[in-house]
């Protein structure tokens, strides 16, 4: 049986095992970029962690090629990216929304 069959166990580890080394990475570098802008949202100034998500201010096809979030986080300049609560999120995108169509 080899590594390459995807119903084989030992595939079907290394998928599990590689999904959770890039969501480790990738919890640590949204801890990391949460503590350099202060733990608050950067519109409204609300410091809950749970509801604080990261909005890309160019928006860019960073998704591509096969990237996971993780590696397109990490190509992203920290200028391009704000930290905000889930609603200035919610709104700010809305607003895009509707200016663009």
């Amino acid at each position: 049986m080899s590594i390459y069959n995807k119903s084989s166990p030992a595939y079907q580890r290394l998928k599990k095992m590689t999904r959770d080394l890039i969501r480790k990475k990738r919890r640590e570098l949204r801890v990391k970029f949460v503590q350099e802008r202060s733990s608050r949202c950067e519109l409204c100034g609300f410091s809950d962690i749970r509801a604080l998500e990261i909005h890309h201010l160019k928006k860019k096809n960073y998704f591509k090629e096969g990237r996971n979030q993780y590696q397109t986080l990490r190509l992203i300049p920290w200028d391009q990216l704000q930290l905000l609560c889930a609603n200035c999120h919610l709104i700010l995108e809305n607003e895009e929304r509707f200016v663009n169509v």
